[in-house]
């Protein structure tokens, strides 16, 4: 069943890849707001600069996760 996921998957991607690409970049964006908000109101409420700074740290993190699995696991 799983197999029959990544399957389909995969041959969407094969097919839409410019879609593909926007649905990762929406999504990664979409974290790393909901990140940098989290870290603005609760762990760093006087200093943005560190929440800031962790949140650009996060996203590209994601976005190098991301390209490691699709390229490598998928």
């Amino acid at each position: 069943m799983i197999s029959e996921l990544i399957e389909k998957i995969n041959s969407f991607g094969e097919h839409h890849q410019a879609m593909v690409a926007i649905i990762i970049t929406v999504c990664i964006i979409s974290i790393s707001w909901a990140i940098e908000r989290i870290f603005d109101e609760f762990i760093f409420p006087h200093k943005p600069w560190y929440g800031y700074f962790l949140t650009i740290v996060i996203a590209v993190l994601l976005l190098w996760i991301t390209k490691h699995f699709i390229l490598h696991v998928i």
